[in-house]
Parts: structure tokens; C-alpha cells; sequence
């Protein structure tokens, strides 16, 4: 008995094993997330801008059995997109809308890139002269809208991705903000360079139809729309010149970019054509290698500290490190509390060769967030542009208060002790230390230093 259970056993694992074979090596394998539909283009994107450039803002219903292909330009994962969709047509030329009743639309096979066909039956078409700007498809219109939203349920039956993900870097047009104005690109992916905002710290906007918030390049100038469902809306706006992405838009005669989500800025450079920085003291700068400074044979202030040897250096906003004095204690304080946006730097020469080290003690009050970095450097000229100067971070190198145990409703009950920066044996010649303030990303922090040793 035990004799044939064993054989009945010895059978069937052979055959798990051939059949088991047989599927691993003839099963075509198959993507169930992706299947390639048997679909033909009969229309291009031009011919129905042809047809809507007859009508106008009325709204048609396209009646033919005709599909078009195109390819996903914009992207609602930021939430700058609500329940609209831009396409781009697959040679490049013209781009287009959709409005659909539906969320997350990113994650459902419809993300930039990706090539689409597109069942014109049914489906509504205009050329809008208020918002939108630009051929747009959907349903009929049931509001004051050129078209309304396709439900939820049905969207999936106009719009079939396709298998084929098309890399940005090439269906991305680059331009000029002047190239901007330009009805032939609303609706396409477009990346500007050498822009910046026209205010530093500013925000993302929380308001539909905020245009406070401007990209400047020159005397030329965009508006930047973002909508309060963006999941950045009300952050700063990155300092600096460089790069931009986004879709272009129209709102009346105005154009408009509209982002994706705030990685498609990218401001590396720094600002342009700004106020240039405007130093206090430094008329008689002292590069030493050993030495302390304590505040204390210097007077209060609340404009600015001033003296010749050191360079108090407003670069954002009004407000310079100033001297205050509690306790019978003299030492540096700034703060961007009531300041709005602000950035300053506390400039120290040094003789780095003769110079071992840095140290300091710092204190901090109504802590939210750190605003305070450290830097050297050997090649800024004195009173020149900081921004063209190279700043080697070291701020990873030294313990600041830091709102510990909490200082968030009051100040901290002593200073802390930084530990000592050992100066590199490469680095040689006159220097610099430099203390920033920064204030630009929304800390209001109060910082103070004293008892700064150059050992």
C-alpha cells in the first residue's frame, strides 16, 4: 500500500514538474496593466481646431466616428489641475483640453507622457474667449461653461491610453518668456529659461485667480496661476534664476502658466538685475588669526551694526544684525520677526593661514524654524556681490540652539556652544566666516551670537 502511494506521488510531482516546464518556457508573458488597443487616428489634432476655429465659443457636438492621437502633457499628482486635462497632438503642433469629472487622473494611466487615442463621437468641442483659452473638449454644456466635465464613468470610454510613454525631454518646447505670448503653444508643455519671480519670497498662491505672482525675465513678464487645491499652494516661491515647466494657458487676453507641481521649477542661478546687497562698515577690514569678539566695547543698536572691521551685510528685506545687550551682556541679534522677507550676513575677515579654527555661542528665541547658516570663503571681495562669491556650507559642523528643550513662546535660557570648525590646511590666504540670517522660507526666529573665537 505504502509501495503505491509513493508511486501515485512519484506521478503526479513528475507531472507538476513537466507541465510546470512547459509553462515557463512557451507562456507568452502578459502585462495586465497595459493592453494595446486596435485603434487607428482618422482626425488630426489641426483638423479639429479647423472645425472649431468656424464656431467659435459655441459649443458643437462632434458627430463623426473619428479618433485622434495625442499625448498627456499635464500632470494634477501637484493638484494645480482640477478636473482638467492638457494634451499635446503627436507631432507637436497644437495642443488641447479636456474637462473630466475626476480626481487622481495620474495615476490612472494618464500621465505626462503618455500617448493616448482619443474617441471624438459624441464629445463636445469650442474655442473658449474667457477662461482656458485653446481648443477643449468634453460634454454638453450644461452651465455657463463652453463644455461641462465627462463623468467619471464615461471618460474612460473617449480617452484609451495606449502602451507608449513618451519621454518629457522630447515634447517639452523651450522658449523664451517672450515666446510665450503665443496661442499656437496653450495647452503644450512648455519650459522657459532664465526667469525668476519678480518678488523674492513670494508665495504659491491660494486664490484661483491670483496674478500677483509674476515670472519676469527683462522688461518681459508671465503670471503664474496656482490653483488652492495645489499641495504647495501658500509655500514660498524659490529664490534665484533659472528653469521653468508648465502648461500654457490663457484667461482672456492674459497668458498664464500653470504648474504641475513646484518641481518643475528649477532656480539654481542666482537673482538677476535685483537691488544689489548694501554693507555696513568694512571700510577697514582686520584678517587676523587669533582673536575674540564679545560685543561688549560696542554700542546697542536697531538700525544696524556698524564697525570697520566687520561687514554687516543686508542682502534681503531691510534689516541688518544689530547689537543688543540683557543681563549685562553684550552680543549680535537679528531677527525677520514683523520684517517680512529677509536675508543678512554678519562677515568676519580671518587670516586663514595663520588661523587653526572658529568658534561661537549661540542663542535662539520664538523658535520656528532655523534661519541661521555658516560660511567660508576666500574668494568674496569685500562690500562686492555676495551672490558671486563661493560659499563652502559648514554649518553641518557646529551645534546651534536649535528650539530645544522649546523656545517656541520665549527665549532660550542660555547659549549654547558651537564646538570648534577646524580650517581646513588647504584652505590659505585672507578669508572670510560669514553668519547668515536667512529669512526668505518664512523663519522669524530671533538668532544671537557672542563670544566669536578665532583660534
Amino acid at each position: 500500500m505504502k509501495n503505491k502511494i509513493k508511486n501515485i506521488f512519484a506521478i503526479l510531482f513528475t507531472s507538476a514538474v513537466f507541465f510546470g516546464c512547459v509553462n515557463d518556457s512557451f507562456e507568452t508573458p502578459t502585462n495586465p496593466e497595459c493592453v494595446v488597443p486596435n485603434l487607428v487616428k482618422t482626425k488630426e489634432v489641426a483638423d479639429i481646431y479647423n472645425l472649431a476655429n468656424i464656431t467659435g465659443n459655441t459649443s458643437v457636438k462632434y458627430t463623426a466616428d473619428d479618433i485622434i492621437e495625442a499625448i498627456v502633457t499635464s500632470s494634477d499628482e501637484g493638484g494645480n489641475f482640477f478636473k482638467t486635462m492638457s494634451f499635446m497632438s503627436v507631432d507637436g503642433t497644437r495642443g488641447f483640453s479636456m474637462s473630466i469629472d475626476d480626481y487622481s487622473l495620474y495615476t490612472k494611466k494618464l500621465q505626462p507622457g503618455k500617448k493616448v487615442f482619443i474617441k471624438l463621437k459624441d464629445l463636445y468641442y469650442s474655442l473658449p474667449t474667457g477662461f482656458a483659452r485653446g481648443l477643449v473638449l468634453g460634454a454638453k454644456p450644461t452651465s455657463v461653461q463652453n463644455v461641462d466635465r465627462i463623468p467619471a464613468l464615461d471618460y474612460g470610454k473617449s480617452i484609451i491610453p495606449t502602451c507608449t510613454v513618451v519621454d518629457e525631454e522630447t515634447i517639452v518646447k523651450k522658449i523664451t518668456l517672450t515666446q510665450a505670448s503665443n496661442d499656437a503653444l496653450l495647452n503644450s508643455l512648455v519650459e522657459i529659461d532664465n526667469v525668476q519671480f519678480q518678488s523674492d519670497c513670494g508665495t504659491y498662491s491660494k486664490k484661483d485667480f491670483d496674478t500677483s505672482l509674476k515670472l519676469v525675465s527683462g522688461s518681459n513678464t508671465l503670471d503664474l496661476r496656482t490653483s488652492r487645491f495645489a499641495n504647495f499652494a501658500g509655500e514660498f516661491t524659490p529664490s534665484g534664476n533659472g528653469k521653468i515647466r508648465g502648461i500654457l494657458t490663457k484667461y482672456g487676453n492674459g497668458y498664464q502658466l500653470v504648474l504641475r507641481n513646484s518641481r518643475d521649477v528649477k532656480f539654481i542661478n542666482p537673482r538677476v538685475g535685483v537691488i544689489p546687497p548694501v554693507a555696513l562698515g568694512g571700510s577697514s577690514l582686520q584678517y587676523l588669526g587669533l582673536f575674540t569678539e564679545n560685543f561688549e566695547t560696542f554700542a546697542v543698536t536697531s538700525t544696524g551694526f556698524t564697525t570697520p572691521k566687520y561687514i554687516n551685510l543686508n542682502v534681503v528685506g531691510n534689516r541688518y544684525w544689530d547689537v543688543k545687550s540683557f543681563s549685562n551682556n553684550e552680543y549680535l541679534q537679528m531677527s525677520a520677526f514683523n520684517a517680512g522677507c529677509t536675508k543678512a550676513h554678519f562677515i568676519i575677515p580671518v587670516d586663514m593661514t595663520a588661523a587653526n579654527g572658529i568658534s561661537f555661542k549661540s542663542k535662539d528665541g520664538y523658535f520656528d524654524g532655523q534661519p541661521l547658516k555658516i560660511y567660508y570663503s576666500t574668494d568674496l571681495i569685500p562690500n562686492g556681490n555676495i551672490n558671486q562669491a563661493t560659499l563652502v556650507n559648514i554649518t553641518d559642523k557646529f551645534t546651534l540652539a536649535n528650539g530645544l528643550p522649546t523656545t517656541a513662546t520665549s527665549y532660550a535660557t542660555s547659549f549654547t556652544n558651537s564646538g570648534t570648525y577646524a580650517i581646513p590646511a588647504s584652505v590659505t590666504g585672507n578669508g572670510y566666516f560669514i553668519f547668515e540670517y536667512d529669512g526668505t522660507n518664512g523663519a522669524t526666529t530671533t538668532i544671537q551670537l557672542d563670544d566669536i573665537v578665532i583660534n
